[in-house]
């Protein structure tokens, strides 16, 4: 028995489609995770700090605690990185559909 033709369109564009979706959820995973001016204008408790706002408390004027720095630095890449590597096909194959030809 033959699929109906709108189920067969629907399975068509989702896979095409997950592709892209990939390079949107990687590139708003990062985002998420860098964004430093707005989050450390709104948040003021210290248990709601993003990575990234937490790791500026390291560098204040009285004491720039440099190690410490580049150890949250390193801590910090860990998790894009590892989305990165299981995602990398579909990051590649959304960010090349546009561009290949034929």
């Amino acid at each position: 028995m033959a699929q109906p033709r709108g189920r067969r369109f629907a399975w068509c564009c989702c896979r095409f489609s997950v592709p892209i979706l990939a390079v949107v959820f990687i590139l708003s995973f990062i985002a998420a995770i860098t964004e430093v001016p707005v989050a450390s204008l709104l948040l003021r408790d210290v248990d709601s700090y993003t990575l990234a706002v937490g790791m500026q408390q390291y560098l204040n004027p009285q004491n720039y605690l440099w190690g410490d720095f580049a150890a949250a630095a390193v801590l910090s890449a860990i998790p894009i990185t590892l989305v990165f590597l299981l995602a990398q096909r579909w990051l590649v194959n959304g960010l090349t559909a546009g561009g290949v030809k034929g």
